[in-house]
């Protein structure tokens, strides 16, 4: 859909631009998935009741969250839900006539058929809904889009638009400009694979051409070669082997770089992408670690998003940590936990999840660190989805001796103004 340059619709119905026609209707699906995990017991067969070490028997997809079809909410009361709860049976890898996949253990790669040595087995559960709502945005013909990909050339104002259909297959928007965005029409790039996610890396210029890279269905990635002004689709498709034992997902592309997200969560970077090698060499796995000052423990890469010489992405099953950088931190902790303040917005705390074992699904990180000469980085700043947290020590900020002051993602202790410890919120 492209933006008509209005504002306006959805809550704001009252305050749009509809007088303008820049208000349009809106939809938007989504499918919620919940897994039903069983370890088999020979004396029973398949069974819910796993080892202690298992994975929940209603959990996400990794199976550290304990998930359930009743506990499942809709994002916000604007969505309905459109189908009852079904077993999927188009769950990647396949499955059996009831719709359980097969494997040796916890987790490991999942088939269909049963086997001699297969001891799990997990089934995918899902259940549709359904958004209708209004906004400045038009559809833009009919084709159906699983993945899209936009950039622009701030040298030449050149604008490409590529897309994924749901079919899987490469299209490129023909006549796209800043004054005319809508463009004229969708061309299909020949290609013999079936693909579900693509990305343009590249400042569009000399020094730094434009890039297109997809990846396919059964997780290979790919480059489009040869993209000019002449032949802005390319001439031919270069494949990039996935790293061994992984398969990839989705790729997001900077100005000189190619980021991967596999099935399992893991994030792998593209090594030596050069004008020799343009597809690279190899691939190198990018620890999913703190970045400095943060400190938290888990996660897993749910989405990456590159931007320039910029990561940004969002974990789940994060348990964010509070630490104090001395042992007078701790002590003011303890000096504190007298406070009437503090006392209210530890409860609040303990309230939301935060400040227990119990991780964080949804937080969005930057990767700190990336430079030439690291350009793996340092590790993963959190930025968004732990603002409660922050927001619960205002209670405190009032207060009197001793008092804390909110700081961007600090707060301080302040003792008789003559002492001040600083702790980290992640």
């Amino acid at each position: 859909m492209p933006f008509t340059g209005g504002w306006g619709g959805a809550h704001f119905k009252g305050v749009d631009s509809s007088k303008n026609n820049l208000i349009g209707p809106m939809e938007d699906t989504r499918y919620f998935y919940v897994y039903e995990n069983q370890r088999w017991n020979p004396l029973t067969g398949f069974t819910s009741h796993g080892l202690p070490t298992d994975r929940y028997s209603w959990s996400d997809r990794s199976g550290k969250m304990s998930m359930s079809r009743e506990t499942t909410k809709l994002p916000t009361i604007h969505w309905q839900w459109t189908t009852e709860w079904m077993i999927d049976f188009h769950t990647p890898g396949g499955t059996d006539h009831d719709g359980w996949q097969y494997a040796t253990d916890f987790p490991a790669s999942y088939h269909g058929k049963t086997k001699f040595t297969d001891y799990v087995r997990r089934r995918r559960w899902a259940r549709k809904c359904k958004l209708t709502t209004s906004g400045p945005w038009k559809p833009l013909g009919s084709t159906k889009i699983l993945d899209v990909a936009m950039a622009t050339s701030p040298a030449t104002g050149r604008v490409m638009v590529w897309a994924v259909s749901s079919k899987g297959d490469v299209l490129y928007r023909t006549g796209v400009t800043s004054r005319h965005p809508v463009g004229q029409d969708w061309d299909q790039v020949a290609s013999d694979a079936v693909f579900q996610s693509i990305t343009i890396g590249g400042r569009g210029d000399e020094k730094s051409p434009f890039k297109v890279w997809a990846v396919t269905k059964e997780g290979h990635a790919f480059l489009r070669h040869g993209i000019t002004d002449v032949a802005p689709t390319g001439q031919l498709w270069l494949q990039l082997h996935a790293p061994s034992g992984s398969t990839l997902k989705s790729v997001t592309a900077g100005e000189n770089t190619l980021w991967a997200l596999d099935t399992s969560g893991r994030l792998w970077l593209r090594q030596e992408i050069t004008a020799v090698f343009p597809e690279g060499t190899s691939w190198t796995q990018v620890p999913c670690v703190p970045g400095n000052g943060c400190s938290f423990t888990g996660g897993e890469v749910k989405s990456v998003s590159a931007v320039g010489n910029e990561l940004w992405a969002v974990l789940d099953g994060v348990t964010p940590i509070l630490s104090g950088s001395t042992a007078a931190a701790a002590a003011a902790m303890a000096a504190a936990a007298g406070n009437a303040a503090f006392g209210v917005a530890s409860a609040a705390i303990n309230a939301t999840g935060y400040g227990q074992s119990g991780p964080v699904n949804g937080v969005i990180c930057r990767r700190s660190g990336i430079t030439p000469g690291v350009p793996l980085g340092v590790g993963w700043d959190l930025v968004i989805g732990v603002r409660r947290f922050l927001k619960l020590f205002d209670i405190i900020s009032n207060t009197p001796s001793p008092f804390f002051r909110v700081d961007g993602s600090r707060w301080t202790f302040e003792r008789e103004s003559t002492e001040q410890q600083h702790f980290q919120f992640l």
